[in-house]
């Protein structure tokens, strides 16, 4: 899914695994999609992007995150047969954060941060209001049809992990959860 540049000089950036097909397919219903979606660089990071332009993008809790990019890379068959478990084990050997730094490298840290951070447990409502503040009209009438849609629809593969996996993931990506889901 590529960042769109969107009229009113918008720019909906995609950070992986927050919802960002969702949003591209409502943004094609609502006929702002065509020559807006650039390809070339999926997921630019901040300091790439037009400075004046107003940004907005989506966050998702990191337990979530972590979750869906693991069942993302088993369903790619990328996970080389890593159980959740072991998955966690490999992305945090280090003892650093991986979803923090990654979001904040798309988003801006905290104090340079974009004009409109929406959450994807919150997708629908959030992408609302970012179209309403970056000033871009929309029907409200294509919106209510998509009541109920689920934004990560994925097979339920079984999660094996210790609680001490969640406790650290929870630790390392306190920033980020401290900061949208406190």
């Amino acid at each position: 899914m590529p960042t769109c540049y969107l009229p009113n000089n918008a720019i909906f950036i995609h950070v992986p695994k927050t919802g960002g097909s969702t949003v591209f397919n409502i943004l094609r219903l609502l006929n702002m999609k065509g020559d807006y979606c650039v390809p070339k660089e999926p997921h630019p990071t901040l300091d790439k992007l037009d400075p004046r332009a107003f940004k907005f993008a989506f966050v998702r809790h990191p337990w979530r995150w972590i979750i869906s990019m693991w069942r993302y890379l088993t369903l790619k068959k990328r996970a080389r047969g890593l159980n959740f478990g072991d998955y966690l084990d490999y992305y945090y050997q280090e003892g650093k954060p991986m979803i923090t730094p990654l979001v904040y490298s798309m988003i801006g840290p905290p104090g340079a941060r974009i004009h409109y951070v929406g959450r994807q447990e919150n997708l629908i409502n959030d992408l609302q209001t970012a179209l309403r503040l970056a000033g871009i009209p929309y029907e409200q009438r294509e919106f209510d049809k998509l009541a109920g849609i689920r934004s990560n629809v994925s097979a339920r593969t079984p999660l094996t992990y210790r609680m001490d996996q969640e406790k650290m993931v929870m630790e390392l990506e306190k920033p980020l959860i401290d900061e949208f889901y406190r």
